[in-house]
């Protein structure tokens, strides 16, 4: 009774029953294997998902994400029209993420609860662009358990610069490592993010080179660490950074998320 599947509201005067239905919590991990897809649904802020000019109709700016990938055959079995995402983190739109990483599928006002969550995963791995594994049912608390943890994540990226590179001036890349990283929120995300400083710390450091202009780092940073602000250096916003140590601009970044350090 303190926590009930469906809670039926009866309106004396005339009648009129209202039904609430408790939410279905399933707590897994996924990897997302491709580029250009975000996270969650991404609706056209133009037209608030109606469709127009601006998204060609759709609705949203993405064909697809994560959470759709994902919820299609949640809400199939369950029954439902609608669900919420909760991840813990996320990763960039241009950015894979080849480690997997926790995430709560809310199922909203689900007619079906007892549902196969090794079927919907297998379901779901079929997808050439994101996997699942772990599924298990779960709850609210968890939600904010994830949203409140925080996680270092491992990187691989591979940069291309626009002079060849000095050779030399590699080995100072390694000080980062005992450097205290102040970064002023991304000139990409300040529009919908606190301007103001924050400092961070890169736990570990790794270099290779690929070619006279092509650098891979392999980088594990603290939670909230903004990596390709730490390799361009964000004409300014972040201090120190590889382009300056390198005394070279960044041309390209290719980042991948290739570990999350979860407990």
């Amino acid at each position: 009774r303190e926590n009930p599947d469906v809670v039926i509201l009866l309106g004396i005067e005339k009648l009129s029953p209202k039904v609430e239905i408790r939410s279905l919590f399933v707590y897994g991990l996924y990897s997302k294997l491709v580029r250009g897809i975000p996270q969650t649904k991404w609706i056209c802020s133009n037209c608030g998902g109606k469709g127009c000019i601006e998204c060609k109709g759709e609705g949203k700016l993405y064909k697809t994400s994560v959470q759709e990938i994902i919820e299609k055959p949640f809400m199939k079995a369950a029954k439902s029209k609608k669900s919420d995402f909760h991840g813990g983190g996320r990763e960039d739109i241009d950015a894979r993420n080849l480690g997997y990483r926790p995430f709560v599928i809310e199922i909203l006002k689900p007619l079906k609860r007892k549902i196969d969550l090794r079927k919907i995963e297998k379901q779901i791995n079929k997808s050439k662009k994101v996997k699942v594994r772990g599924l298990k049912f779960s709850d609210k608390d968890v939600v904010r358990e994830i949203k409140a943890t925080k996680i270092d994540k491992t990187y691989s990226a591979e940069i291309e610069f626009e002079d060849e590179i000095d050779r030399k001036k590699l080995k100072l890349v390694k000080q980062l490592e005992k450097e205290k990283i102040k970064q002023q929120t991304p000139t990409r995300v300040v529009h919908r993010r606190a301007d103001k400083i924050r400092t961070r710390y890169v736990k570990k450091i790794s270099y290779k080179v690929l070619g006279k202009k092509k650098l891979q780092l392999i980088i594990r940073g603290e939670s909230g660490l903004y990596i390709k602000e730490l390799i361009s250096g964000d004409e300014g916003r972040t201090r120190p950074n590889i382009s300056e140590i390198l005394n070279n601009k960044v041309k390209k970044i290719n980042l991948d998320v290739i570990k999350i350090h979860t407990k």
